[in-house]
C-alpha cells in the first residue's frame, strides 16, 4: 500500500464512530509507559489532525503572537458553560459547541479573523470548520487549544475575570492531559 493510500485510509478511520475513544485509550497507554504529558498532546494533535484535516489550524505561540496584535482576531471558546466559567483565556467571547454559528455570531463581520479553542482542539475543530460552512473566511482552530495554553503558563481567567492557574479538564477520560495542580474540578 502507497503512502498516500495508507493516509487515505487513516483518515476514513479517524471519521468513524469511537474512533477517538480508541485513540484516547492508546494515548493514554503511551502516556503511562513512557510517562509524559507532552505526548498526549501530540497524540491528540494528530487525532485532531487526521478528523479535521480541511481546518485551518494555528500554533499556541503563534495564537499567543496574534491576540497582542495590532488587530486581534475575535477569540471563540467552544466549551460547555461550566467549562469556560471555570477558566478561558482573556478576552474570550464563550460559543457553545451546539451553537448555531450563523445565529450565534450575526453581529461578526464574515471577513473577521477568528481563532477558536477548546480543551483538546476536537469541538473546536468541528466549529472551525462550521464557520467555513456557514461563510466565515478566516476561522482558524488552535491546536492543543486550553489544555496547551495552560501547560505553557499563558494567562487565563475565570469567570469573575480573576487571574487563574486553573483548567476544566472536561471529563476523567481527558484529566490526565491537564496536570492534577492545575486542574479545576468544578467551576466555581
Amino acid at each position: 500500500m502507497s503512502a498516500s493510500a495508507s493516509i487515505a485510509a487513516l483518515r476514513r478511520v479517524a471519521r468513524t464512530p469511537g474512533f477517538v475513544v480508541a485513540a484516547a485509550t492508546v494515548g493514554a497507554v503511551c502516556l503511562a509507559a513512557l510517562g509524559g504529558r507532552s505526548l498526549g498532546g501530540w497524540v491528540m494533535d494528530r487525532i485532531v489532525d487526521l478528523k479535521f484535516d480541511d481546518v485551518p489550524r494555528i500554533g499556541t505561540a503563534a495564537a499567543a503572537a496574534r491576540l497582542d496584535g495590532p488587530r486581534p482576531p475575535l477569540l471563540l471558546d467552544v466549551r460547555t458553560a461550566d467549562e469556560y466559567a471555570a477558566s478561558h483565556l482573556p478576552g474570550a467571547r464563550h460559543l457553545p459547541p451546539d451553537a448555531d454559528p450563523a445565529a450565534a455570531l450575526a453581529d461578526v463581520p464574515r471577513d473577521r479573523p477568528i481563532v477558536l479553542y477548546c480543551s483538546v482542539g476536537w469541538r473546536s475543530a468541528a466549529m472551525t470548520r462550521r464557520l467555513i460552512d456557514a461563510g466565515f473566511e478566516h476561522p482558524v482552530n488552535m491546536q492543543g487549544s486550553i489544555f496547551r495554553w495552560a501547560a505553557e503558563d499563558r494567562p487565563l481567567v475565570d469567570g469573575a475575570g480573576a487571574p487563574t492557574g486553573r483548567v476544566h479538564p472536561f471529563g476523567a477520560p481527558w484529566s490526565w492531559l491537564v496536570a492534577p495542580e492545575d486542574r479545576a474540578e468544578e467551576a466555581p
